[in-house]
């Protein structure tokens, strides 16, 4: 036990620690400003400690017929009494708790994410500090006991904990998922964060090196890591033991294949210390959420009772968009601007060299072919063109969600004559001003199908316009099941927005990448199609052109895109991207017609469109 004067060194070196580290609290990551408390044990009917520990927050929309609500929380008391559920329509709360807590017994420090391969929840948590372990649900409240995840004796260490998992592909270990944690080497006496990574979620090999270990002055302890990328860039975000059994939320920032800094890299504080915090100072873990232009945290605060904080940051016009942790539920999207391996024997650049070295930006930039000498006017005058549909977007959408067509993660029914549109992944939709608006969510992207089957030859015109300055967006068209019929049919297998389920699943059609520009506003430079055979032939990609659409420009742009039976062409503001003939070398015949959608990467944020028309070939003059 301390002395009367040991406390008083102990209080002298918090608030000396405290006030140097205010000026590191301003590092590259948005500014986070405590909201207050989110949740209380004294508010809970399931809270037999008295204490809350952890905060796992999930968006239920789209995932789960009939959700309590929009948004799930779960969390833990202290010690390993249970994990249990609070639901909310909000992000912010108020929350309401779930009778049927807990959710998993005898089980503390939830992490839960949704897997659209599996079309399951996996939750993640502790029953015993010497191993994580994993369950599953298919609707969020019952969980089946799955297998051990992490365990200490592995890598030698005393306990394996806190864990957050995330879909995060690394070159060197050929993975889709990873997995941070704290781990505590006994024989140094430093509490460190870790590195598993899987690649199917649920057998996991656990790196035997520290990622991160505690610096002087963080007390030897850094627990509940997460991952936070912020303009092209992985920062480690962890809780370090400056507090009674807590301490300040920290960052520090790793390359692009996530390599170990050990004791090294430059430290920042997340949350400004406060001599006045009405939590102490004093964290537990946190993790990221983003809604709109705010990144919300969630983390335990306080000692005496522990409590759920709630903190957000606001993401400034002019700042690129924050990509938040992002669920495992996408086809392997791979890291941007990885670290490129070191070729033996290479010199070394001289400082000449150095100074004339492009950009990195530049570097991020594709070169891209040269436009096709072609005019879609002189390739179309004369020919007879019919209007088949149409819209100004000035009436609202007759429009479902593709749950509705489902039983489980089957279609079990096509759209009815009564419906235009169908949106498959989480987002939203609002018609205003003439425009159709989609507002993707962060914890998927969606795909707005139009109903209407069309021909084979047809001319497809519409506006775009990006209202973020980064993102991605693609047009699908020709599509139709692998077998030829529709991709409503029933027997189909749920989509869900996972890219995947679109080039590699049990529909088939093109699409094109009209504009993708990344979180720093630098366009790709270059315009791909490409032919998605489904999961029986392989396709690929098929031709490449100029990309003339430019994230930062807000104006709206106009584009054609025609298919001339096997012939493809794309054009932008009047400017030819690419003409390609599909040949039936890649993916077997030529497509016929189908159904187009519209798909939006969840760092697109929001864009809208215009004026869609879509016109029949009547007669093709070669």
């Amino acid at each position: 036990m301390r002395t009367p004067i040991q406390n008083l060194f102990a209080s002298l070196a918090l608030i000396l620690q405290i006030c140097g580290q205010a000026d590191a609290a301003q590092g590259p990551l948005p500014k986070f400003t405590l909201q207050g408390k989110a949740l209380e044990a004294k508010d809970l009917q399931f809270a037999p400690t008295g204490e809350l520990e952890r905060a796992a927050l999930i968006k239920m929309e789209g995932r789960v017929p009939n959700p309590l609500g929009r948004y799930y929380l779960y969390y833990s008391p202290h010690k390993h009494a249970g994990i249990g559920l609070v639901y909310s329509d909000s992000i912010t709360g108020p929350w309401k708790e779930y009778e049927g807590n807990p959710v998993i017994e005898s089980t503390a420090i939830p992490d839960i994410r949704w897997f659209e391969t599996t079309g399951r929840f996996h939750m993640w948590g502790h029953r015993k500090n010497s191993q994580t372990e994993m369950w599953t649900s298919v609707d969020g409240l019952k969980f089946q006991y799955h297998s051990v995840s992490v365990a200490a004796k592995r890598i030698g260490t005393r306990n394996a904990t806190y864990t957050r998992a995330y879909e995060y592909p690394l070159e060197r270990h050929d993975n889709r998922y990873i997995m941070l944690y704290s781990g505590f080497i006994e024989d140094r006496g430093i509490r460190c964060v870790w590195l598993a990574h899987s690649k199917d979620g649920e057998t996991w090999r656990q790196e035997t090196t520290p990622l991160v270990e505690p610096i002087e002055g963080e007390n030897n302890d850094l627990y509940g890591p997460a991952l936070f990328r912020w303009e092209e860039k992985n920062y480690i975000v962890y809780q370090d033991h400056t507090g009674n059994r807590g301490g300040l939320i920290k960052y520090v920032e790793l390359d692009q294949q996530l390599s170990p800094v050990g004791a090294g890299g430059e430290r920042f504080t997340l949350i400004a210390p406060d001599p006045d915090s009405p939590v102490g100072n004093r964290y537990r873990g946190c993790e990221f959420y983003r809604e709109g232009d705010t990144i919300h945290m969630y983390a335990g605060g306080g000692n005496s009772p522990r409590i759920l904080i709630h903190a957000t940051a606001r993401v400034g016009d002019d700042k690129p968009a924050a990509r938040a942790p992002a669920v495992p539920a996408e086809s392997r999207p791979k890291p941007s601007s990885p670290t490129s391996k070191k070729k033996k024997g290479k010199p070394a650049k001289s400082s000449k060299d150095k100074a004339s070295a492009p950009s990195l930006k530049e570097k991020r930039k594709e070169s891209a072919p040269p436009a096709p000498a072609v005019s879609l006017d002189a390739i179309l005058k004369g020919v007879e063109l019919e209007t088949i549909y149409e819209t100004a977007f000035d009436e609202p959408l007759r429009m479902i969600r593709e749950e509705e067509l489902l039983e489980g993660m089957t279609f079990a029914r096509e759209p009815g004559r009564n419906v235009d549109w169908v949106l498959e992944g989480p987002a939203e939709t609002e018609v205003k001003s003439g425009r159709l608006h989609i507002r993707n969510d962060p914890s998927g992207n969606c795909v707005l199908w139009n109903t209407r089957e069309f021909p084979e030859s047809f001319v497809a015109e519409w506006d775009f316009q990006h209202h973020h300055p980064q993102g991605l967006a693609i047009v699908f068209f020709a599509a139709r099941g692998i077998d030829g019929g529709s991709i409503f049919a029933p027997g189909l297998p749920k989509r869900g927005g996972a890219f995947g389920n679109y080039t590699r699943g049990k529909i088939q059609c093109y699409h094109t990448s009209y504009t993708a520009t990344d979180e720093d506003g630098v366009p790709r430079g270059t315009t791909h199609l490409k032919k998605d055979a489904g999961d029986r032939l392989k396709g690929g990609k098929a031709a490449a052109g100029p990309g003339f659409i430019d994230g930062k420009t807000d104006r709206p742009y106009r584009l054609r895109l025609a298919k001339l039976k096997n012939r493809i062409l794309l054009e932008v503001d009047g400017k030819v991207s690419f003409d390609w003939t599909d040949t039936g070398e890649k993916g077997g015949p030529p497509f016929q017609g189908g159904r187009i959608g519209f798909r939006q990467m969840r760092h697109a944020i929001e864009a809208s469109y215009g004026e869609l028309k879509v016109q029949r070939i009547v007669e093709i003059r070669q």
